[in-house]
């Protein structure tokens, strides 16, 4: 059963809505950020993480790599941090 099923089952909606959506708010305020990028800033994005071992980053490590080595690229991404 996936994760999100299971904990609906354990804590009901309004339980899960406190658990997990945070974390998807989260998350669509990413995906909307990188949708509406240029192909030259996702390009610069890409090359920007050139050498860096993604075998141990997890996506999270992944974003704050990104938002360090481009900070006016997504700039609008900060208030996550904060």
């Amino acid at each position: 059963m996936p994760e999100i099923a299971r904990c609906v089952r354990k804590i009901g909606y309004a339980g899960w809505r406190e658990e997990f959506g945070k974390r998807l708010d989260r998350s669509l305020v990413v995906k909307d950020r990188f949708v509406s990028l240029t192909d030259d800033d996702l390009n610069k994005l890409a090359h920007s993480v050139e050498g860096l071992d993604f075998a141990t980053m997890d996506l999270f490590g992944l974003l704050v790599a990104l938002i360090k080595k481009n900070p006016k690229t997504l700039f609008g991404l900060r208030k996550m941090f904060m």
